[in-house]
């Protein structure tokens, strides 16, 4: 099937208002961005009491290009706990849905994002055209993320889909291996969607255990979490599929950017987003192929835009251009969260996403926990496999561990503790839901 490459271009260029035997260039983006910037802060100044609290004497209205925005103070996490309800530009009753987040670790007020049913419309609008550059009309996809609340990202997914004439088979999470797999071979779907972790295992049992199984799997999108490029492999080589990958954040309303076929960067959604790479310490904006702190602006939110969002992840912005001929910037892969590395010495540490690449990366490993303990002196890292059977043994588990310099060096010092856990009915695993992260225990708390 010939996929189309350019889709993303042709939506931002009518978002743009440009007309159709115009190309869309970088300068019509620069100034497209430049007018709803100045629109979002006059909005966000006007009706909600934080902004106009924050941006008191920013002079918001005398942007004259976009790196004026710099000038402006960015917006964190602490400001969605702390503020979140003065952060909304419309009355709580045009809130629609309301998504409260993860804040494992963290004390206080939760975090919380606020969307009305216009945001809630354009969060499906990114996912149809997301969606247009792998789907074809006529096709299955599976939608293997939650769906059961109206405006939960499986439900925009579905909407999104029979938008396109794309059947959506929503299935959730929270089943088994063997379910999962089942409703894949009873509805031959074309497509699934999923969180890495996921998607991985129900590859790896399916490779492994039930080979015979008869899929009709083309294309694979994974997306919600952090993807290891052994991930992407793994899946590629067991289904013999082309794999995708999105970004997208709760807070920017499920948007962001998405691979084409040249899988070579995230191609942001530059009608909705205006994003910058800046300095983790220093704040100062960082240019084009250097490593930063991703900075997002909402240009289009109605109920809780937001200015200058630091995110937490990093990455870099890649300079060149696509081979696919898009003129969209591309967002090169997400490196790690800025709080994610845990320092074992003073100039070695380690993140999820570096164990990630190493641990999944081993055959028959579907999951792993990763917990540092500061209950010991010195601190241990105790590190938990699951494998679908008796795939590695410790001494692989050692070996691979060893090319990464603070495994390497908690190995010598005999500060790393291993452990293989065979998963003794692979076909009822169910893959964990929730954000993995590298745990951290500090008192006595849970210990058994």
């Amino acid at each position: 099937m010939e996929l189309p490459v350019n889709v993303l271009d042709e939506w931002v260029k009518g978002k743009m208002g440009v007309e159709s035997n115009r190309r869309l260039t970088p300068k019509i983006i620069k100034d497209y961005q430049l007018g709803k910037l100045v629109d979002v802060l006059t909005y966000v100044s006007q009706t909600s009491p934080f902004y106009r609290r924050h941006l008191e004497g920013c002079q918001v209205n005398n942007l004259k290009s976009l790196e004026d925005v710099a000038r402006l103070p960015f917006t964190t996490e602490e400001d969605l706990r702390s503020s979140g309800l003065q952060m909304l530009c419309v009355s709580q009753s045009r809130i629609n849905r309301v998504v409260t987040l993860d804040t494992s670790g963290t004390t206080g007020s939760p975090k919380r994002v606020f969307f009305t049913l216009d945001d809630q419309a354009l969060t499906v609008e990114f996912f149809q055209q997301g969606l247009a550059t792998f789907t074809s009309s006529g096709e299955k996809v599976l939608i293997f993320l939650p769906g059961e609340r109206p405006g939960s990202i499986g439900d925009l997914l579905a909407k999104a889909m029979e938008n396109l004439g794309v059947e959506p088979v929503q299935f959730g999470v929270g089943q088994t291996l063997r379910e999962i797999l089942d409703k894949l071979v009873d509805t031959q779907a074309q497509v699934i969607i999923g969180i890495p972790i996921h998607v991985l295992a129900l590859a790896r049992y399916h490779r492994l255990l039930v080979p015979q199984k008869p899929l009709n799997l083309k294309r694979v999108l994974l997306t919600t979490d952090y993807v290891a490029q052994t991930v992407v492999e793994a899946i590629r080589g067991s289904w013999h599929c082309e794999v995708f990958r999105y970004y997208g954040m709760t807070e920017m309303g499920y948007g962001g950017g998405i691979e084409c076929r040249q899988h070579d960067g995230y191609h942001l959604y530059q009608g909705d987003f205006l994003l910058e790479i800046v300095d983790p310490d220093l704040g100062t904006r960082l240019p084009e192929g250097e490593l930063g702190e991703v900075v997002i602006t909402t240009l289009t939110r109605k109920g809780m835009p937001l200015i200058r969002y630091r995110t937490g992840d990093l990455a870099r912005l890649i300079p060149e251009p696509c081979s696919c001929g898009s003129v969209l910037i591309r967002l090169g892969p997400i490196k790690r969260r800025i709080t994610g590395l845990i320092k074992v010495a003073e100039n070695t540490g380690i993140t999820i996403g570096e164990l990630d690449e190493i641990l999944l990366a081993l055959p028959g490993v579907v999951d792993f926990t990763a917990v540092f303990s500061s209950l010991t002196e010195p601190f241990l890292l105790e590190i938990e496999v699951e494998t679908l059977g008796r795939t590695i043994d410790l001494p692989q588990l050692q070996r691979a561990l060893q090319a990464h310099p603070a495994a390497e060096l908690l190995l010598k010092q005999d500060r790393l503790r291993l452990r293989i856990k065979e998963i003794v009915d692979p076909a009822g695993y169910q893959p964990r839901i929730g954000k993995r992260r590298l745990e951290v225990k500090t008192d006595h708390e849970g210990q058994g």
